[in-house]
């Protein structure tokens, strides 16, 4: 399995280099940089259960990638379905768009390392999630379905 998520992480990571190789435009941008977070989060996953590693900080560091990573999701759909630039948006849908982007990191800053637990995660690879760790990923996987409808 680690074989299979380290040709996607490179393949992401290879999409990303060509898309940003072939145009300059916002969304190609928006879209190779939550590709590029989604390998990183990946790579950084497999570290954290290799032994040796902090697994905490770097469950941490994965956590904010992937956060980011959907946020970046929703702005690239709503900027491609609509071939707009950002900066031409009205004020209130960009506010919205910020608010919305902001929920998975005011989740993070406020439920810090109380979002998963495990008994022996580097030997089972096995994370159960606390209620904030619920409302962190339907938070997330509501971004991702948002940006699916986008597009």
């Amino acid at each position: 399995m680690e074989i299979v998520s380290g040709i996607a992480a490179f393949l992401s990571v290879a999409l990303a280099a060509y898309l940003l190789k072939r145009s300059s435009r916002t969304q190609d941008r928006l879209l190779a940089a939550a590709l590029v977070m989604l390998a990183a989060s990946e790579v950084i996953d497999r570290f954290s259960l290799s032994p040796g590693f902090s697994t905490g900080e770097l469950r941490n560091i994965s956590q904010v990638l992937e956060a980011a990573a959907a946020v970046l999701f929703v702005f690239f759909s709503y900027i491609h379905a609509r071939s707009v630039n950002l900066r031409s948006l009205p004020r209130l849908k960009m506010t919205a768009l910020a608010g919305l982007g902001a929920v998975p990191f005011i989740i993070l800053f406020i439920a810090g390392n109380d979002l998963f637990y495990s008994p022996d995660l580097l030997n089972e690879e096995i994370l159960f999630l606390n209620s904030a760790g619920y409302w962190y990923y339907l938070v997330l996987m509501g971004l991702y379905i948002l940006s699916i409808v986008q597009v």
